[in-house]
């Protein structure tokens, strides 16, 4: 697993770097960051959510695993874990096919459900059919198989109060980034996602700042 404090440290770095040149890559230095401590054995495994809806957690996602393919040079992985509004394949102009939910099920491999993009080294897994209350004993065994074959796996999940929800045990990842919108997002709704997402023995390791065009307040940088 993650230490909680170099990650969360760096991912605050990360963010004062934004603030203060626009120019920075901050998705460039979040993906080095988490590559560099995934362990020999296998990759790390980091949910993205948000405090509420609609705030561009797949955007984010999808940025993040970009930069994270070019900058690894080894395949990386990006799942998606939103029910209620899958859009990872979308986001890469690929039909919804085979994904998640299949293999949990055993209706697919879980390699038949991979799936190429045009990216170098970036692969998504989407997320298929729906998912049955026991198909889920199967995670644990498929996010193993994932870990072991990509440099990086993150996993695109709807927003925390809808996460902890779903069937997915949070405290099988390494970690989560907490998705905020700049501008819109409550310093309420945040603390209210982070300690969510905590009860349930999730690590929060961070926040990545959304459409960010103005200063990041000052209650931002006391929550990271």
């Amino acid at each position: 697993m993650l230490s909680f404090n170099p990650i969360q440290n760096a991912l605050k770095m990360c963010v004062r770097k934004q603030i203060a040149s626009e120019k920075t890559d901050i998705y460039q230095s979040v993906a080095r960051r988490l590559l560099s401590d995934s362990t020999k054995q296998r990759a790390n495994a980091i949910g993205l959510t948000s405090a509420s809806s609609g705030e561009g957690v797949t955007t984010v996602a999808t940025r993040l695993a970009m930069s994270a393919a070019k900058t690894a040079g080894r395949p990386v992985l990006l799942v998606d874990c939103n029910r209620e509004h899958p859009g990872v394949e979308q986001a890469f102009g690929l039909t919804a096919s085979s994904g998640l939910c299949d293999a949990l099920s055993g209706r697919k491999e879980l390699a038949e459900c991979l799936r190429s993009t045009k990216i170098p080294n970036l692969a998504v897994l989407g997320l298929g059919g729906k998912m049955r209350g026991n198909d889920i004993a199967q995670w644990e065994g498929s996010l193993a198989e994932i870990t072991d074959a990509f440099a990086l796996v993150l996993l695109d999940m709807p927003s925390a109060g809808e996460v902890i929800a779903q069937p997915i045990p949070l405290d099988t990842l390494d970690g989560m980034l907490l998705v905020v919108e700049a501008e819109r997002t409550r310093r309420k709704a945040v603390v209210r996602a982070k300690s969510q997402l905590e009860r349930v023995q999730a690590e929060v390791l961070g926040v990545i700042l959304n459409k960010r065009k103005k200063h990041v307040p000052d209650w931002l940088y006391e929550l990271i």
